[in-house]
């Protein structure tokens, strides 16, 4: 979630690797896998400024 990931920010533990795993369904899970990809994107660019 948003706040876990601005928590670890905040932390400043490091370094830090993210990992997705979607193992069911894999190819029907597109769509939700692009919308986790812009989630994280957003939020670490809000995090870099």
């Amino acid at each position: 979630s948003e706040q876990f990931i601005k928590e670890i920010r905040r932390l400043g533990i490091v370094p830090t690797m993210w990992g997705l795993e979607y193992s069911y369904d894999w190819l029907d899970s597109m769509p939700e896998i692009a919308r986790s990809i812009e989630f994280f994107d957003k939020i670490s660019l809000q995090l870099t400024t």
